[in-house]
């Protein structure tokens, strides 16, 4: 997740959504706060690579998680 981020922060999207969808699929059902985040970042680096329907998407799956945990800090960001 941290590393998938860092590449976000840094512009490299490409390398980004990969290690973000390993963190996201290692994360599930265990991590909801780590499934959070992954999918807030992943959905940030799909729509900067142009793939918005598919960010849409995650960022809509990422909202729900937050919703379901109560994760507030997550809520504000997606």
């Amino acid at each position: 997740d941290d590393l998938g981020m860092a590449y976000v922060k840094a512009g490299e999207y490409q390398k980004a959504i990969p290690l973000l969808q390993l963190a996201i699929s290692m994360a599930k059902n265990h991590f909801p706060y780590l499934v959070a985040d992954a999918s807030f970042s992943l959905g940030d680096a799909l729509s900067h690579i142009g793939k918005y329907a598919e960010a849409e998407t995650i960022l809509e799956g990422a909202l729900k998680e937050t919703r379901t945990h109560n994760l507030k800090d997550n809520y504000i960001d997606c």
